[in-house]
C-alpha cells in the first residue's frame, strides 16, 4: 500500500515535457574543449556526458586561442562543440577565460598589470587598448556562439586579480572617482570593478545571449583589505551569477551570502575538483536549499544517484524559493568576518541553534529588505549609512527586535527573547540543518549532516506540516512522518555528509 501510494506520488509530480517550457536547471559538467579532437569523439563524450545524468557542458574557450592575430577569430572548436551539445540534447555554457594573446603585449607595451612585486602576466583590463580588444573579442565570440540553440550563456568576468593594478591608467580611473562623496579606495575599487564586469557583459549581450560570471571568494569571506569584488553589485550586472565551492569553502555562509547577492536573480554553484567525491552531493543540495539555480562539477562525481533527479525536473528546480528566515543578518563588507563577534561566528552559532538566517549587505539596504524579520543582528562596529538606518528603522516599526552581536550568548538570548525559535527541532545530533522550500504547488524538505560522522536524529516539524506520504526525491520511495504531540516527526540515519530530501504536493494530505 505504502508504495502504491509513492509511485501514485510521483506521477502526481511529475511534468510532462510539453509543459517544461523553457525551465531549465543546469547540472553541467566542464568539458575540456581538444582543438584536435574530431567530431566522433566529442559525440562520444557528449553522449556518455548526457548517460550520466547531466543535461548541460561547460566549455571554456581562452582569448589566447580565440584570437591568436588581432581581428582573427579562431571558433571552430567552439562551434564543434555547440552542434555536438545540441545532437547530444545538452545545453552549453561558453566560459571564456581573459589569458591575454602574445601580440596584446606587443602591441601595448605597458598592457601588463603592476603589482607590488612587478609585472604579471595578466593585461590592465583598465588600459583604454585592452579594454577595447577584450570587448571586441568578446562580441565577436558571443555573435558566433549565438548562432547555435544549445548555448545557455556566456560566462564572462569570472577571472578577477586579487588586489589592483598600480599602473597609471588604474590610478587615474581610482582619481576620477574621487569626486564621489563619501566614497573610500574600497567602494571606488567595487564600483570600477562592477563597471568593467557590466563593459564585458555589455559585450556579449550585444549577441542577445544571457550573461554569466562567478567569484572564487565571496566577498562575504574576502579580506576587506584586499579591493575584493562586491557580489552585492556585481550580481545586479549578469544574468547568472555564481561561486565556486572548494575544499575549503565555508560552504554555508558561502552559499548564504550568495543567495542574498543574488536575491531575485539566478545563481548557481561551480563544484570545484578539489572538493572531495564524498562532499559534493553535501555541497550541491547545501546550494540547492539556498535556492541555487544551477550547479556545475569540474570533474564528474563518483556517487552520481542524485544528477537525474535534479536535471530531469527543470520546472520544479526552477520554481522552488526557500522559505523566507526570520532572522536577518547583516553584513558589512568592510569589517573583518574572522573576529569572534563577527558575521561568520554569529552564523555559525545560528545554526548550532537550528535557526537559519538570510544575509543582507548594509550598503545596499532598501526599506522594503527587511520588514517581516522578527530580529535583526548587526555585526559591524562601524557606523551605518542613513539608508541603513532607514531600512532598520522601518523593520523595527513592523514588529522586529535589532540586536547587535556580542561575544559569547548575548546574541542568541536576545533572539530567543524576540521569539525566534526552530522551524524544526533536532534531537540525537549535531551538525544538522532542515531546509524548507516551495513553489506554487510543491514543498520541499531538505535536511543536511554536515557533520564527518553517522547519526541518527529526529526531526519534528511544526504542527502544520502536512503528515500524508513525502517522496524521497532521489529513491522515489515514500516517508511516513508520524504524528506526535507538537507535531510530526521523521527518524532518519545520516551517513556522513549526507542529504535527505522530500518533496510533497501541497494539495496531499
Amino acid at each position: 500500500m505504502r508504495l502504491a501510494a509513492a509511485v501514485l506520488l510521483v506521477c502526481a509530480l511529475m511534468v510532462p515535457a510539453a509543459e517544461q517550457g523553457t525551465a531549465f536547471f543546469p547540472v553541467a559538467l566542464d568539458y575540456p574543449l581538444s582543438p584536435g579532437a574530431p567530431v566522433s569523439a566529442i559525440a562520444t563524450d557528449l553522449e556518455a556526458i548526457r548517460a550520466a545524468g547531466f543535461n548541460a557542458i561547460k566549455v571554456t574557450l581562452t582569448w589566447r586561442d580565440g584570437e591568436p592575430v588581432r581581428g582573427t577569430y579562431v571558433t571552430e572548436s567552439i562551434a564543434r562543440a555547440l552542434a555536438q551539445a545540441g545532437r547530444a540534447e545538452l545545453r552549453v555554457i561558453l566560459a571564456v577565460d581573459d589569458t591575454p594573446p602574445v601580440w596584446l603585449f606587443e602591441r601595448y607595451a605597458d598592457a601588463a598589470r603592476q603589482t607590488s612585486t612587478g609585472r604579471s602576466s595578466d593585461a590592465c583590463f583598465d588600459h583604454p587598448g585592452v579594454h577595447a580588444d577584450e570587448t571586441a573579442f568578446l562580441k565577436a565570440i558571443a555573435t558566433e556562439a549565438s548562432r547555435h540553440e544549445a548555448l545557455l550563456a556566456i560566462d564572462v568576468g569570472s577571472r578577477t586579480p586579487a588586489g589592483l593594478c598600480l599602473c597609471p591608467y588604474t590610478k587615474r580611473r581610482m582619481k576620477s572617482l574621487t569626486a564621489m562623496d563619501g566614497r573610500d579606495d574600497h567602494a571606488r575599487a567595487r564600483i570600477m570593478r562592477r563597471h568593467d564586469l557590466g563593459d564585458l557583459a555589455a559585450a556579449a549581450a550585444s549577441a542577445r545571449v544571457d550573461t554569466a560570471s562567478r567569484t572564487s571568494l565571496p566577498s562575504l569571506l574576502s579580506d576587506p583589505s584586499a579591493f575584493a569584488p562586491d557580489d552585492w553589485l556585481m550580481a545586479g550586472v549578469v544574468d547568472r551569477y555564481g561561486v565556486t565551492l572548494n575544499a575549503r569553502s565555508a560552504i554555508r555562509l558561502a552559499t548564504d551570502d550568495l543567495a542574498g547577492a543574488g536575491r531575485g536573480k539566478s545563481w548557481w554553484v561551480e563544484v570545484d575538483a578539489s572538493v572531495p567525491d564524498a562532499d559534493r552531493r553535501l555541497a550541491t543540495w547545501t546550494a540547492i536549499s539556498r535556492g541555487a539555480q544551477g550547479v556545475i562539477f569540474d570533474d564528474p562525481p563518483r556517487y552520481l544517484t542524485f544528477l537525474p533527479s535534479v536535471a530531469r525536473n527543470p520546472i520544479l528546480f526552477t520554481q522552488l524559493r526557500p522559505r523566507r528566515a526570520q532572522v536577518a543578518l547583516l553584513f558589512d563588507p568592510l569589517m573583518p568576518t574572522a573576529k569572534p563577534d563577527s558575521l561568520a561566528a554569529t552564523h555559525q552559532a545560528l545554526y548550532g541553534r537550528q535557526v537559519a538566517a538570510d544575509i543582507f549587505n548594509v550598503e545596499h539596504l532598501a526599506a522594503a529588505d527587511l520588514r517581516g524579520y522578527r530580529a535583526i543582528v548587526a555585526t559591524s562596529s562601524r557606523a551605518l549609512s542613513a539608508r541603513a538606518r532607514e531600512a532598520i528603522a522601518a523593520a523595527r516599526g513592523a514588529g522586529a527586535t535589532y540586536v547587535e552581536a556580542a561575544r559569547g550568548g548575548g546574541t542568541l538570548d536576545a533572539l530567543l527573547q524576540a521569539g525566534v525559535s526552530p522551524e524544526v527541532r533536532i534531537a540525537g545530533g549535531s551538525d544538522i540543518e532542515v531546509r524548507f522550500l516551495e513553489s506554487p504547488t510543491v514543498q520541499m524538505i531538505i535536511a543536511l549532516n554536515h557533520a564527518s560522522h553517522s547519526q541518527r536524529v529526529t526531526m519534528t516539524f511544526s504542527p502544520e506540516t502536512q503528515e500524508a506520504i513525502w517522496l524521497n526525491m532521489e529513491t522515489g520511495t515514500g516517508v511516513n512522518f508520524v504524528a506526535g504531540p507538537t507535531g510530526p516527526n521523521h527518524h532518519y540515519w545520516f551517513r556522513p555528509k549526507d542529504a535527505l530530501v522530500l518533496m510533497i504536493r501541497k494539495d496531499i494530505r
